[in-house]
């Protein structure tokens, strides 16, 4: 559809007019009639253009839209036809008809589809009855040319990565060819100095093989395009992206942090040291941010591959974990910069002495802050040894006090508990062993299980008084003394499974935890025993501040709390894994609890958070024991024993 045009202006008109009237005396035989003609009264068409020419490609699907005007001379409104004979032109007014009224227009469309290749000719005829020059003819010439091919290059982008500049990559290729499988000629533009190619021209179809030298590129990404060339082609240039990577070199630092440990601030701590090393083997450059003054560096930059010493002062730091970290930076390198953390662990729990036996210590107890004993045993293969070993000075030494010697193969004497009642200390261990060191432990004598089974392991043994006392072993045994210690009398405890440990309060509230989630409890001194319900592991140890509040760990790494005397235990988040093997509070509120590889947690809210301690050792802890919640000591494997006057905080 077409909008009609607007009639001329009439200054317009006059202009045609003048125009029209100069062209009749000039150009006589242009007028259309002859020159008898001239005095008619009827006005004459002016068409243009009065010749089309117009050119499409082969099988195009749209054709183009051109205009033709028809006016009349000298200006006047007249009616005019048009029409024309070749399928491949249409013509149309605005209205849709093949009529009109000067000044006006009408289209012509052209359709290219299914005309041959080359030149067609045609006539577009207007006319009008009221136009003495009536019909004029519109010659139209429309030529069909050749598709030409398309230009195809496959593929558009090759990448290539290179992990470092010396790098050989292999190379890659592209075809290009002409969409009509002609044999057109190409040609390629110039690419980059570390591009190359087999050729900058050939005849189509043809592979292009592309390689690359990462020693002429910069390191990261490096980007170029190869333009293809083909004359009478369509779709020509075509372009090839060229991106070649060459990965920036990691920054490795090994190791990530170094752990250094001193027993006083005084103690000089020799130095440790880490690499700094690029993936590539290059010697690029780092530099090392500035740590804290307690820590030493060689420097604080330099050319990679290098090894920086690390050395820390002691005596410029005042809490016992101390930690900062040294930032390694290298510029055009990944992982930039890296972390090295130091830490200078000055622990509050220390050494007083490795026992004389280097074996398990597997109790200690104190009966203030200079006087105490510890029991173990000295393992070989086939036989145990007990020891029983004291101290006056805190446990800065520590001396023999008495030994268990087994004199035949297959015998075990190991001792596992040490308990102090008024002046007597009292030791049990294996094969039913009982020791009384009357005066402080100067004097021991035996004592006798009162067994039928002399050989039954005993595990632990607790006092309330002088005379009171009870032991739990294995197979459920309970024993109790109601003289001293002089006799001893089996309980019935209603269990077959391994009791571990025992904690009284007072002579009637105890409780005993072993084996098989068995938790006992008693209110009568042990005349009856009531098992209760325990969803732990294996127990190892129990403890209990007063008759309602006690806490039980285990061989799985848990803890857990009863405020009711053991109805219902409440498990305790202790953030570790592995055996936990001696329990131990001061009040209701401070404990502490020791386990394997060296494991003591604290706690100052009774079990409601637990914290680990540093301590310098991962030898096996069996047993932890204060005498305030400042002074205490622990022991275990390797004859290990160590003191704390902070709480080991």
């Amino acid at each position: 559809m077409f909008t009609k045009l607007p009639r001329a202006p009439l200054a317009d008109s006059c202009a045609i007019v003048a125009l029209w009237i100069t062209s009749i005396l000039l150009f006589p035989g242009c007028s259309g009639h002859d020159a008898s003609t001239t005095s008619s009264s009827l006005p004459e068409l002016v068409v243009r253009p009065m010749t089309m020419l117009d050119t499409a490609t082969e099988d195009d699907p749209f054709g183009e839209h051109k205009l033709v005007f028809v006016d009349a001379v000298p200006y006047a409104t007249i009616d005019f036809s048009f029409g024309c004979n070749n399928p491949w032109m249409t013509l149309s007014n605005y209205d849709g008809t093949n009529r009109g009224v000067t000044s006006d227009s009408f289209a012509v469309t052209f359709s290219p589809t299914d005309l041959p290749v080359g030149v067609h000719y045609g006539t577009i005829t207007v006319r009008s009855d009221e136009a003495a020059n009536s019909p004029l003819i519109i010659n139209v010439e429309y030529t069909i040319e050749p598709r030409l091919p398309e230009l195809i290059v496959n593929p558009t982008l090759l990448a290539f990565s290179a992990s470092t500049s010396e790098d050989i990559l292999p190379p890659d290729t592209f075809i290009v060819i002409c969409g009509n499988d002609s044999s057109a000629e190409y040609s390629l533009s110039e690419p980059a100095e570390w591009i190359e190619l087999t050729g900058f021209s050939g005849t189509m179809p043809d592979t292009i093989i592309v390689g690359v030298f990462p020693a002429m590129a910069s390191t990261g990404e490096n980007v170029d395009t190869i333009w293809v060339s083909s004359e009478n082609t369509l779709k020509s240039p075509q372009m090839v992206v060229i991106n070649l990577t060459i990965r920036l070199p990691d920054l490795i630092v090994s190791p990530n942090n170094l752990i250094f440990s001193a027993y006083s601030h005084e103690e000089t701590v020799p130095p440790d040291t880490f690499v700094v090393t690029c993936s590539n083997n290059s010697n690029a450059d780092y530099s090392l941010s500035v740590p804290a003054d307690w820590i030493e560096l060689t420097g604080f930059s330099g050319t990679m591959p290098d090894t920086i010493v690390v050395s820390v002062d002691p005596a410029m730091v005042s809490a016992s974990k101390n930690i900062d970290t040294i930032w390694i930076s290298a510029v055009n390198t990944l992982e930039s910069p890296q972390p090295v953390e130091v830490s200078l662990l000055i622990p509050s729990w220390f050494v007083s002495q490795v026992s004389p036996y280097p074996h398990p210590v597997n109790d200690v107890k104190f009966v203030d802050a200079y006087t105490g004993w510890a029991g173990g045993c000295v393992v070989a293969t086939t036989q145990r040894d007990g020891f029983i070993l004291g101290t006056n000075d805190g446990g800065e030494t520590w001396e023999v006090r008495h030994c268990i010697w087994s004199s035949d193969l297959g015998e075990f004497f190991g001792i596992s508990s040490i308990e102090i009642a008024g002046q007597t200390v009292w030791a049990v261990g294996e094969s039913g062993i009982i020791r009384c060191g009357q005066n402080y432990g100067l004097d021991w004598e035996s004592r006798s299980t009162g067994l039928a089974d002399t050989v039954v392991t005993l595990a632990d043994i607790e006092f309330v008084n002088e005379q009171i006392g009870w032991i739990v072993g294995e197979g459920g045994v309970i024993l109790k003394t109601t003289d001293g210690g002089d006799t001893w009398q089996e309980q019935t405890s209603g269990t077959a499974a391994n009791l571990y440990s025992v904690s009284f309060v007072d002579e009637s509230n105890g409780w005993a935890a072993g084996s098989s989630h068995v938790i006992l409890r008693t209110n009568d001194g042990g005349e009856t025993w009531t098992l209760l319900t325990s969803e732990l592991t294996s127990h190892r140890s129990v403890y209990f501040t007063d008759a309602n509040n006690g806490w039980v760990v285990t061989t799985g790494g848990e803890i857990a709390h009863t405020s009711d005397g053991g109805n219902i235990w409440t498990p305790q988040q202790s953030n570790v894994s592995g055996w936990l093997n001696s329990i131990f509070f001061i009040n209701n509120s401070i404990g502490w609890v020791a386990g394997q590889d060296g494991i003591l947690l604290y706690t100052d809210d009774a079990g409601l958070t637990w914290n680990r301690q540093v301590i310098n050792t991962d030898e096996w802890l069996y047993t932890v024991y204060f005498i305030d919640d400042s002074t205490g000591w622990c022991a275990g494997g390797g004859g290990v024993i160590f003191r704390t006057t902070s709480g080991g905080n």
